[in-house]
């Protein structure tokens, strides 16, 4: 029997985000399609057979942050940096519905 060795492309970035990659997996994909494997040059786009429009618009109604076709295409680890830092959190909201609840 024939045993083929595949080399994977470095996953290191990725690895490091693992519980944020799983979160957006969750958003962004169905249970039976999500990914298995992510490498470092792995971009959304380029991962989802999803309709780019309806992609982005999950994942800014989950997150509170605008997302363009550009983010589709840079590396997902670096995406999910980017929806880290910009993310609407719950208490976030909170705190603004309160300013107009005691104004």
């Amino acid at each position: 029997m024939l045993q083929t060795a595949y080399t994977l492309a470095p996953s290191v970035e990725m690895d490091k985000r693992h519980p944020e990659a799983q979160e957006l997996w969750a958003v962004a994909f169905d249970p039976e399609e999500q990914p298995c494997f992510v490498s470092d040059e792995a971009t959304l786009g380029g991962l989802s057979l999803e309709d780019e429009t309806e992609l982005r618009q999950k994942i800014e109604h989950h997150y509170g942050v605008s997302v363009n076709a550009e983010h589709l295409r840079v590396p997902v680890w670096q995406f999910l940096d980017y929806l880290s830092a910009n993310r609407v959190t719950d208490i976030q909201l909170a705190s603004v519905g309160s300013q107009f609840t005691n104004a």
